[in-house]
């Protein structure tokens, strides 16, 4: 079950949590993120989607979608924040990941977002779309690899593509790292 947390003062809303029981959802005070209906005050932290009470139609084909996909492990958008705000970000333009003190960033050309995941969430989750681990704290997205060069002590040397930025692949990783991508 997918935990969300309803705020609505809709007449429907009892018939709005059995949708989305049938649907996979759970409700309830805390939830991966919150729908909450149009005039209702949003919660301070986390995402949440603003729907129409009016329009319970569109919501239930935007959640059918979200449920099936979760099912599925698909997993097309990682959602990420920047200065408070919660952006969805295709998996395909972030340049990699990378973990400080207890946080997760992803990289993106020039700038830098909060992910609201552990690193080996992450791992497990975009390595089937050629992200690999080369560190203890870093995944890179193998399409943004412009160069590979060896490097001091049997570790290797990745430059991105459109970045000055290096980064390195320690010792640890370097046999799998190859294998990955049948070198």
């Amino acid at each position: 079950m997918i935990d969300v947390q309803l705020i609505s003062s809709s007449t429907k809303e009892n018939t709005l949590r059995e949708c989305l029981e049938k649907r996979g959802f759970s409700t309830g005070d805390h939830g991966m993120f919150s729908l909450v209906e149009r005039g209702e005050v949003q919660p301070d932290m986390g995402l949440a989607v603003i729907f129409d009470g009016s329009n319970l139609d569109e919501l239930m084909a935007f959640l059918d979608i979200y449920a099936d996909r979760k099912k599925e492990g698909c997993t097309d958008l990682i959602i990420a924040k920047k200065d408070e705000n919660y952006y969805p970000l295709h998996y395909s333009v972030i340049n990699y990941f990378f973990s400080k003190g207890n946080s997760v960033f992803c990289r993106i050309e020039k700038e830098q977002y909060e992910v609201p995941r552990k690193l080996y969430e992450i791992e497990t989750i975009l390595s089937s779309k050629g992200f690999f681990r080369i560190g203890k704290s870093v995944i890179v997205n193998v399409v943004s690899i412009s160069e590979i060069i060896p490097w001091f002590g049997g570790r290797l040397l990745l430059k991105l593509k459109g970045r000055s930025e290096e980064l390195e692949v320690s010792r640890n990783y370097v046999c799998d790292f190859k294998e990955f991508l049948g070198i």
